[in-house]
């Protein structure tokens, strides 16, 4: 008996033990960032949203794997005051909408 409910209680754990919490708010119909779409270029995006409060590079965990050969090492972000941040990957594509009215639009 004691078997089956240890069984159950790991089966929960993994089912909803790691679910995430993530609240990110809706992006409105009138928001900058209603207008970009993830997969699109750097150089699109400013065409349709105008330049970047600021900006930051930073690496990810991707380039510190040997094996890894891929474009995902470092990560653009543009933050934009009002709206909130878009981050970009090695290649100039779109990869996170982040929406975020509170956005101060600094680093």
């Amino acid at each position: 008996m004691t078997a089956k409910r240890l069984f159950a209680l790991l089966l929960f754990l993994v089912l909803f033990g790691c679910a995430s919490s993530n609240s990110r708010e809706a992006i409105p119909s009138n928001s900058l960032f209603a207008k970009v779409k993830v997969e699109m270029a750097e150089t699109q995006v400013q065409d349709l949203i105008g330049n970047p409060t600021d900006t930051v590079d930073r690496i990810t965990g991707n380039m510190l794997n040997p094996f890894y050969m891929g474009p995902d090492i470092g990560r653009i972000v543009w933050f934009y005051k009002g709206e909130g941040r878009l981050e970009f990957d090695g290649d100039g594509r779109l990869v996170e909408i982040i929406y975020d009215p509170s956005e101060d639009g600094y680093k």
